[in-house]
């Protein structure tokens, strides 16, 4: 039997390393129900199916309830080529098949052609954090388990999430003078009880190329600048316009925060919208504008997930702290605190 057959359970007590003796010892029930179960031959009393989960960390929903590993396979977009390397996740109740870039925040190598256990083991976000690799990692180096990160614009990832390709959207439209936002723009798009976390605040402003000397927003405005812009529909792209005060958006546009402080750095540009991580990378100035409050959203009814829940505990981990603590303009003061329920 592949992989891919295997019972839920005894797909996480592989992961694990437990032998059948050593899940039983731990639920207080014999082992010949544990091979029973794994086989597909019996069905579990509500007790017994509570003591397992329970053993195991995880819900019932999660062990006995889950649709057939052999049902819906689907791309979360269509692939550049039919020959892709990609990633596989379960989403719901599907297998989600992923693109695998050659550049994704985080290195993965691709899975196998057929989907195997990592699509149990598998979470995967969309947002335009570029710090959002230090959470992957840890992830990784905490619980086994992978955490795939896809560069997507607030209004993109929560498309995402609201037509299943993804488990969580980033997003990052609440500010210091408008700090329901994300929830706002959760509650406008999203057909379902969703749940919103806390990641972390950043410094939102504008990046200049070292020559320019204007020291304040109201003077770069009546700078004769050339300004790159952001994508229509993007949280910064919001916040560029609110920069400058109605005038014409810039024609260059740049895809993400990096991509502002790369076109600024070639000479392409002189001044641009970002996150004050990405302007000291690159050397650049940067002027404050604001802070940002970057939130995770995601479904309630996912509430459950055993790696929803391992991402949440890493997320309010002191060593994921301390880890961000010397990343420019992040504050985790409240990383980790429920917004919205």
């Amino acid at each position: 039997m592949t992989v891919m057959n295997w019972h839920p359970v005894k797909l996480i007590r592989h992961r694990l390393g437990w032998s059948q003796a050593k899940l039983a010892e731990r639920a207080g029930v014999s082992r010949t129900n544990i091979t029973a179960i794994e086989a597909r031959q019996s069905v579990p009393s509500v007790a017994i199916a509570l003591a397992i989960a329970q053993a195991l960390d995880c819900t019932v929903e999660e062990l006995f309830g889950q649709a057939d590993p052999q049902g819906k396979v689907s791309w979360a977009w269509p692939p550049p080529s039919p020959q892709s390397s990609l990633w596989y996740a379960r989403v719901g109740q599907a297998i989600v098949k992923y693109p695998a870039s050659t550049q994704p925040m985080l290195p993965l190598l691709p899975d196998p052609a057929s989907p195997d256990e990592r699509a149990e083991e598998t979470l995967v976000i969309a947002c335009c954090d570029p710090a959002i690799g230090f959470l992957a990692s840890q992830f990784a180096e905490v619980t086994g388990m992978r955490l795939i990160t896809l560069h997507r614009s607030s209004r993109d990832a929560l498309e995402m999430l609201r037509d299943g390709a993804v488990h969580l959207a980033g997003l990052h439209w609440s500010n210091t003078s408008a700090p329901d936002e994300n929830r706002r723009a959760a509650t406008d798009r999203l057909n379902a009880p969703f749940t919103m976390v806390r990641l972390a605040r950043w410094q939102f402003g504008v990046a200049v190329a070292s020559p320019i000397k204007d020291r304040s927003i109201t003077a770069l405005r009546r700078s004769r600048l050339r300004w790159i812009g952001r994508e229509a529909g993007s949280a910064a792209r919001r916040s560029l316009d609110q920069i400058l005060e109605g005038r014409a958006p810039p024609k260059l546009i740049a895809p993400s925060h990096r991509a502002v402080a790369a076109m600024i750095q070639c000479g392409a540009a002189d001044a641009g919208a970002c996150v004050e991580l990405v302007s000291a990378e690159s050397g650049l100035r940067f002027i404050p504008v604001h802070a940002e409050m970057l939130d995770l959203c995601y479904f309630s009814e996912l509430a459950g997930d055993r790696r929803l829940r391992a991402l949440l505990r890493v997320i309010r981990s002191a060593k994921y702290r301390r880890l961000m603590g010397d990343v420019p303009g992040y504050s985790l003061r409240d990383s980790g605190e429920v917004i919205h329920e």
